[in-house]
Parts: C-alpha cells; structure tokens; sequence
C-alpha cells in the first residue's frame, strides 16, 4: 500500500506533530462533497453517525479527516484552503488506541465500504461510509482491519448492512412518498387545465406526462427490493 499524492503533501507535517509515521491520511466525504479521491456516498442526505455510551451525536462536520498511524487511529475536524481538505488535529472527533480498537469494515451490495470504528475504552462508536472511489476504500479496510483489536465477525458485519438496507428503505420510501405527490399534483393541474376554468388554450398534455413519469418513479421507489 502508498500514500496517494495528497496523502504524501499532508503526510510529513502531520508526522511532525504527532511523532510517529502516517500509514494513511485521507478526507471523509460525505455526499455531494468531492475531493481528490472522487468518492461519493449513496445519499445526499446522509451524515455520519457518532455514538458515545448509547447517545446519538448528530452535530457531526459532513467532511472528516482520517489519520492512522503505527499505534492510533484519529478522526478529526477539517478545514478546506486552496489545495483542499487539511485535517485539525486540535478538534478531534474519535481517537483509537492500538489495542482498544474493535473495527468492522464490509462492502455492500451497491460497492459502498461500510466502516464502524468503536473504542472500548471510551463505549463510542463512529460509522462511515466510503465509496469504492480509485481503490482506497478497500485498502483502508485492510489497514483498519489489522488495526484492529479483534477479528470481524458475520454479526458485527451483517449489523452493519442491516443498518445501511434500513436506512436505504427509509430514503426510498421517502423519496417514493414525495414522488407520488408530485405526480397527484401533476395530474391534478393536467385536469384543471382540462375541465377547469382558464385564460387562454388548455395544455395538460405536458402535465399528464410529468404525472405519468413521477408516478412510474413512485412506484419503482415504493415497492420492496429483495435484498
């Protein structure tokens, strides 16, 4: 494994201020965010998920910093300037310590790497997602894996997907929703357009179709997908 080029401009500072070699530095893009990796997450809404002692932590920057070395694992604040994302090391969000590390990294069905990185110590727990991008994903999964503490397990895998295929229900059946009332709405203004009361030609074929298209949408979103 090497560093990318970003990766290797970043590296011999940050290696300066915590004192041990950088294995991988890297930014956490949520989506609709790009950086040098080109990775993107599935869902424009989506945000990653911090949980310390069994409380949700929502207020999370959508962009984090990624730093592994020898002996600990950083997640940290970020800031952006004209060469792109620098992490901020005096905003840490998540740090692991070599032996205290219980990481979990899988791949989903849609090519997403899935990662949970939870300290014992601490009972917090951080989840990522990661686009398969230029390769990088799979090899921070390797990385992340021999960092940690313990072996990945089928249940601690199969939670996480589990989580991601609840989540993808939901923004389906969400976006599904939103679909249909468009759709009603399109057909709605097409029959007014048609039988109602108005200045100048009727023109509800351009509606009926925006309703025939958003209802085709809904029902594609709506229905189950077998997974």
């Amino acid at each position: 494994m090497f560093l990318r080029k970003y990766e290797q401009r970043l590296a011999p500072q940050l290696s300066s201020e915590l004192g041990e070699p950088i294995l991988r530095c890297i930014a956490l893009n949520a989506a609709g965010v790009q950086d040098r990796m080109d990775n993107e997450s599935f869902t424009l809404l989506w945000r990653p998920s911090l949980v310390v002692d069994g409380r949700p932590h929502t207020r999370l920057p959508q962009t984090m910093f990624l730093i592994l070395t020898p002996t600990r694992l950083l997640i940290t604040d970020t800031k952006r300037g004209a060469t792109g994302y620098r992490p901020v090391l005096g905003s840490p969000i998540l740090t692991l310590a070599r032996g205290d590390a219980e990481i979990t990294a899988v791949r989903d069905d849609d090519g997403l790497w899935l990662y949970r990185l939870k300290s014992l110590a601490q009972s917090a727990e951080l989840d990522l997602e990661l686009s398969s991008g230029r390769g990088i994903a799979e090899e921070l999964a390797t990385q992340l894996r021999e960092f940690s503490v313990t072996p990945r397990t089928a249940t601690a895998a199969e939670q996480l997907l589990g989580a991601r295929r609840r989540y993808q229900t939901k923004s389906y059946r969400m976006a599904g929703v939103w679909t249909a009332v468009f759709s009603l709405l399109s057909f709605g203004f097409g029959a007014y357009q048609l039988y109602g009361h108005h200045v100048g030609p009727p023109t509800p074929k351009g509606l009926f179709i925006c309703g025939a298209v958003f209802a085709v949408g809904a029902v594609w979103l709506l229905v189950p997908r077998r997974g």
